[in-house]
């Protein structure tokens, strides 16, 4: 499965999405709001947080998303 970061390079030809991020809140790596700076220096548009049995790291990567 791949991850934000590895999208980085590809976006320049056209909108790129990930409807499966997982952050430390579950089973990924990174805290939501790294996420949201992942996904913008990748230069992807949206990104779904998809953590598993809880959506309390929505609203982080939301609003840090806004703020970039």
């Amino acid at each position: 499965r791949r991850s934000v970061p590895e999208v980085n390079g590809r976006c320049d030809h056209g909108r790129v999405i990930d409807l499966h991020v997982h952050s430390l809140l579950s089973d990924g790596s990174e805290e939501p709001e790294r996420l949201a700076e992942l996904a913008a220096a990748a230069r992807c548009t949206t990104i779904a947080l998809t953590d598993h049995d809880r959506v309390d790291g929505i609203e982080r990567v939301r609003r840090r998303g806004a703020e970039l």
